[in-house]
C-alpha cells in the first residue's frame, strides 16, 4: 500500500480517526506477505500473536503472511481476490463475500482466545482488552 493512496481513502470513507493506528508497507519499506510486515506490527503496538487476528481477502499476501508471522486469520472471499489454490491458511473464512459474517468469526475468535462470555454486538465496539484485530482490506491495514 501506498499512503498517497490509502489515507485519502480512509479520509474519504471518514474511517481515519476511528483506529489506533495505520501501518502502511511502503513506508516500512516491505510488503506483504513479509512476516516482517506482520511482526512490524506487532511490535508497534505491543500486540501478543494470540490476542490478534488479520482480516483479508488476499490468500497470499494477507493469509500467508499472517499465518508465517505466528497470527490467526479470517479470509473474506470478494470480487476482487484472487482465487485460491492450495490450501487456505486462515482458521475462519467467508467464502461467499458476506462481511456481515465478520462479526460472528470475530466472536468466536474472543471466545476461543479469551474463555469467557463476549456481550453480543458489534464487535468492533468492544474495548482493545478483548483482543485486537488486523484489518487488511484491499490497501488497508487496521490495529484496532
Amino acid at each position: 500500500a501506498q499512503r498517497c493512496f490509502t489515507v485519502p481513502e480512509l479520509r474519504l470513507l471518514d474511517i481515519y480517526s476511528l483506529f489506533d493506528g495505520i501501518v502502511i508497507s511502503s513506508d516500512e519499506y516491505t510488503c506483504k506477505p513479509d512476516k516482517a510486515f506482520y511482526e512490524t506490527i506487532l511490535s508497534r503496538y505491543a500486540l501478543k500473536q494470540n490476542e490478534t487476528i488479520m482480516i483479508g481477502n488476499d490468500y497470499i499476501t494477507d493469509i500467508r503472511g499472517s499465518f508465517e508471522a505466528g497470527l490467526d486469520s479470517l479470509y473474506i472471499h470478494s470480487n476482487l481476490s484472487p482465487e485460491v489454490e492450495g490450501k487456505l491458511l486462515s482458521k475462519y473464512s467467508v467464502m461467499d463475500g458476506d462481511v456481515g459474517r465478520i462479526g460472528e468469526h470475530i466472536l468466536w475468535f474472543f471466545k476461543i482466545n479469551e474463555k469467557r462470555e463476549i456481550p453480543m454486538e458489534s464487535p468492533f465496539s468492544y474495548p482493545t482488552s478483548y483482543c485486537n484485530i488486523i484489518f487488511f482490506w484491499y490497501i488497508y491495514i487496521i490495529a484496532i
